[in-house]
């Protein structure tokens, strides 16, 4: 389950597990499909960002539910760039040899990758072997599991 909007706290967090709910959230940057941009950009924007592991959110608008009881203007229920771009997302991520599986299958793995892209990457990668083991930083609990093994790049541990 993908909280509304990527709100979420520890509250939240913890009654979503207790409901039997597993939070789930994006790892490509938002593509800000809601401004209508045209099917290649939003295709390139995510595109750029993709790594193993990756998790997308495009939106689909509700499948029109929302336009027909609220009348909105046809532009703001038009979700067709986003059908192509994911169209365009599809074909050009199986060409470069990705696949595609579930959520589950995607946490049931034994090895998972995590991209810390930007200029962040090296802090966030000495926070979590290095840092104090806190909520603020939750990839630090990582190290407290045995089934858990961090792998990072040699550009995380540089100068």
């Amino acid at each position: 389950m993908r909280p509304p909007f990527g709100s979420r706290d520890w509250f939240v967090l913890a009654v979503a597990r207790k409901m039997g709910y597993t939070p789930v959230m994006w790892s490509v940057p938002l593509v800000g499909d809601w401004e209508y941009p045209p099917a290649d950009v939003i295709a390139q924007r995510v595109l750029g960002n993709v790594r193993d592991g990756s998790i997308i959110v495009l939106h689909d608008g509700d499948r029109g539910l929302v336009c027909a009881q609220q009348h909105l203007a046809a532009h703001v229920c038009d979700r067709s760039a986003d059908i192509d771009a994911t169209r365009t997302i599809v074909q050009t991520l199986k060409a470069r040899g990705y696949r595609f599986v579930t959520i589950p299958t995607l946490l049931a793995a034994a090895h998972l990758f995590c991209s810390v892209p930007g200029a962040t990457k090296r802090q966030a990668v000495q926070r979590t072997l290095n840092g104090a083991i806190s909520t603020e930083c939750p990839s630090t609990i990582l190290r407290r599991h045995a089934d858990c093994t961090l792998y990072a790049d040699r550009d995380s541990f540089g100068a």
